[in-house]
């Protein structure tokens, strides 16, 4: 007789999946703008949230996603690892840092040959005006002078591959912990032969 049976495992998505979406979402956006004038205040802002959002990534992984001890440590010996790529070092940790605390690495929207600028009245506005403009995304550069979106897509793909990492070690443990994977202390097959 052959009997079959389904794994089954919770898979409850991680908060730091549900950000990094959001971050996706949030690039996205960014990268759609810039055919109509938009005001730059708003592109400064787009910006500054991302930067500091990609850095939340981690933070929320490890406040929040990884509450039991097997996680903490799992993640706690990958953030070794992880702390030492080029992105983190780079960028997403520096950026994030020279921002909040010195409002520093902000984009350069002046002076760029490729960004338009146009004023219009704006009663609502701080000084009755607002700045806006017309830009190509992908030649968006920090105070550094390097562009944006590529350091976003890699600050992304960092996170993906390391947010895959823990949601494969969750799922080990859950098919390790769950008493229906095992048969007589080895875990079973998808099938299991008996007569």
């Amino acid at each position: 007789m052959i009997m079959s049976f389904i794994i089954r495992i919770e898979n409850v998505m991680l908060v730091a999946r549900q950000l990094l979406e959001l971050i996706e979402d949030m690039v996205s956006n960014l990268a759609s703008q810039g055919t109509a004038a938009v005001p730059e205040a708003s592109v400064q802002g787009q910006y500054i949230a991302i930067v500091c959002m990609l850095r939340s990534v981690g933070h929320v992984l490890e406040k929040t996603d990884c509450a039991v001890p097997e996680e903490k440590q799992f993640l706690k010996s990958k953030w070794l690892e992880w702390k030492k790529e080029h992105i983190f070092t780079s960028f997403i940790e520096p950026d994030r840092n020279r921002l909040l605390k010195e409002f520093a690495s902000r984009l350069q929207l002046r002076g760029n040959p490729d960004i338009s600028h146009i004023v219009y009245a704006d009663p609502r506005a701080r000084n009755f005006a607002t700045v806006a403009m017309n830009f190509d995304p992908d030649t968006l550069c920090d105070l550094h002078g390097r562009k944006v979106m590529p350091l976003f897509r890699s600050a992304i793909a960092f996170w993906q591959a390391h947010l895959e990492e823990i949601e494969a070690f969750r799922n080990r443990e859950a098919r390790n912990n769950d008493p229906a994977c095992h048969h007589h202390g080895r875990p079973r097959s998808g099938r299991d032969h008996g007569g």
